[in-house]
């Protein structure tokens, strides 16, 4: 049975995200890449890359072009194509492939490579009916990492700002007494198969099932209330309502009756914490009569 459940309108499911946790490294993109030209798109944030036309005939136009995408893409004063991504965090990219009639190109395997050893997640996966695949990419370094993607010597880069997480104020907002923390919860692993979902907890994230739990996260929420009943609590302040930070075990999905009001702060919230079980529909991990608390409690 898939691992699902239903965002507000303009959201996805997780399974749809492919939010899986299971990382794979993409093969490195080889020395024979061709030379290529960039241009900015219309939109903000989608830049297209096509193959250099032959030599011999300048004026043919480029078998296929290479679409990459991302909200939170821009151009730095250099005009370097960069994206903000916060050191052990997930940032998802969307790659589309057209040929020279605008026609997407379907079923083709992508090469992925990262210069400081990113891992990515979903890179293996095949472009789809509409010419799109997705993959993400986590970060474990601070600095600059240049991630280039190809497909038959067509080739796109980005060059991503790694922030240290150290340097943000929210971190570390769970290390209060008597909370579980998201290095604990973070522990578990996802793996989307065929037709069903595996999720493999850890001993000490079993324990905690069906034991009344307090944990700190940021409100990501899911009804268009002044009052939250049912919501998200996730691991690192929500920047893309279309993703889940940290993944699927990066949330909890929230049931409190009084409601909470939304804000951008961190919340302390204590309620029966239940895991995923393979004949449900949910979240990975859920809190059910949740109250709030006084973050220093």
């Amino acid at each position: 049975m898939l691992l699902r459940f239903v965002l507000v309108a303009g959201f996805c499911t997780l399974a749809a995200c492919g939010a899986s946790d299971e990382v794979s490294e993409a093969p490195a993109v080889g020395d024979n890449s061709q030379p290529a030209s960039a241009v900015m798109d219309s939109d903000a944030g989608r830049v297209q890359t096509a193959k250099a036309p032959d030599k011999g005939n300048p004026q043919e136009p480029p078998p296929v072009t290479v679409e990459l995408y991302n909200e939170g893409l821009y151009q730095n004063e250099q005009g370097v194509r960069m994206l903000d991504v916060i050191a052990g965090q997930l940032a998802f990219i969307d790659v589309t492939l057209m040929d020279r009639e605008g026609i997407p190109v379907s079923d083709q395997g992508l090469k992925i490579h990262s210069s400081r050893s990113s891992a990515f997640i979903g890179a293996e996966r095949l472009t789809d009916d509409a010419g799109v695949m997705q993959f993400a990419v986590r970060p474990v370094q601070q600095g600059e990492d240049v991630i280039s993607v190809s497909w038959n010597g067509v080739k796109q880069q980005i060059l991503l700002n790694v922030i240290a997480d150290e340097a943000l104020q929210w971190q570390g907002v769970d290390a209060a007494e008597g909370v579980v923390t998201w290095e604990t919860l973070l522990g578990s692993r996802v793996t989307y198969l065929d037709d069903a979902v595996r999720i493999d907890f850890t001993e000490e994230v079993q324990a905690l099932d069906g034991q009344e739990v307090s944990v700190i996260g940021f409100i990501m929420p899911l009804e268009s209330m002044d009052k939250q009943q049912h919501f998200l609590l996730v691991s690192t302040p929500p920047s893309c309502f279309f993703h889940l930070p940290g993944g699927p075990v990066g949330a909890i999905e929230v049931f409190a009756e009084k409601g909470l009001e939304f804000g951008w702060g961190p919340v302390r919230l204590k309620g029966r914490f239940k895991l995923y079980a393979p004949d449900e529909y949910g979240a990975v991990y859920r809190l059910h009569d949740a109250k709030q608390e006084a973050l220093g409690s």
